[in-house]
């Protein structure tokens, strides 16, 4: 029998958020829109293909999709981006958005400059810019809501469809207030010289986290932050400290407050990953290529280790 299927933007997008929230409630939230018309959409959609997308059954939290569901769901994505790329065409052919994900430390105080001479030179491009941890920046590549990741971990081997490529490298170094000792910006300090009930304490990735443990108690410091940008807030007295990529910790003590040391028997340098979606939108592969190369150019005149 033959099916003409007229299924629309509207119910794709209806359709794929029922996916991205897990719930047909919280797809109707997501989209200001009531349940009733949520399930409506859904069951039009069944109707035209003439197979169920989703396993109904009685006390189910979240929806679970049939085969025929789950192979919708990569055709809805593709349809739905290209739809927006459509878009994009009628309203400006000569713009391009770019979303960038990235880690706190990174986003706030290494690539600051960079991003804004970026927009100077491109004038074509507008930047959307958020903040998240690592493994929240591989799920939004993973789903198509960002273009490029920068990142601590490399998860590639957990996430098939995403490509990591080495940024740079940089060492942990010890961050106090001036004043707290007595010794030059740059000299050595030893883990056992660190009272871990002063300590300010993030964990910026897990090798990190495990050379932090051999030392001092888990979860014991006197503050503990999962931002770099909430760490200098907590430098309420002389005896405060923290671990922290040098990068922070340079332009920190810039502004006069902080002062910086070697750590003797430190960890694995930190690792800042990029990272993106093998399955590029086509309307903007070329600009997520130009902006990477853009930053690695960026990254050899920091002299920063590729």
């Amino acid at each position: 029998m033959h099916c003409e299927v007229t299924m629309n933007y509207e119910t794709l997008q209806v359709f794929w958020a029922i996916h991205k929230t897990g719930s047909i409630t919280k797809a109707a939230e997501a989209l200001y829109m009531s349940q009733s018309a949520v399930s409506q959409r859904l069951q039009q959609l069944e109707a035209e293909l003439e197979t169920p997308l989703v396993i109904r059954g009685r006390g189910q939290k979240n929806v679970e999709f049939t085969p025929q569901g789950k192979s919708l769901l990569s055709i809805a994505e593709q349809l739905i981006q290209l739809y927006d790329a459509a878009l994009m065409i009628k309203d400006n052919s000569n713009r391009t958005r770019l979303r960038i994900g990235g880690v706190d430390s990174v986003n706030s105080y290494v690539f600051p400059d960079f991003f804004q001479g970026y927009m100077q030179r491109n004038k074509n491009v507008d930047l959307t810019l958020y903040t998240h941890h690592s493994w929240e920046i591989y799920e939004l590549l993973e789903s198509g809501e960002i273009d490029i990741g920068i990142v601590n971990n490399d998860m590639m081997r957990a996430h098939a469809n995403i490509v990591t490529e080495m940024l740079f490298r940089e060492e942990y170094v010890v961050l106090r207030p001036k004043g707290a000792d007595q010794r030059e910006a740059g000299s050595s300090i030893h883990p056992t010289e660190l009272n871990f009930s002063d300590e300010v304490f993030q964990s910026f990735d897990l090798s990190y986290q495990q050379w932090h443990n051999l030392w001092w108690p888990s979860g014991q410091s006197r503050v503990q932050v999962n931002t770099a940008s909430m760490l200098t807030p907590f430098f309420c007295d002389s005896d405060c400290w923290s671990i922290v990529p040098h990068s922070i910790a340079r332009l920190l003590a810039e502004k006069g407050q902080l002062i910086w040391f070697n750590l003797l028997e430190a960890p694995q340098e930190r690792a800042c990953y990029i990272a993106t979606c093998r399955r590029k939108k086509v309307c903007n592969a070329k600009v997520i290529e130009q902006f990477i190369k853009e930053l690695k150019q960026h990254l050899n005149e920091l002299r920063m280790t590729l």
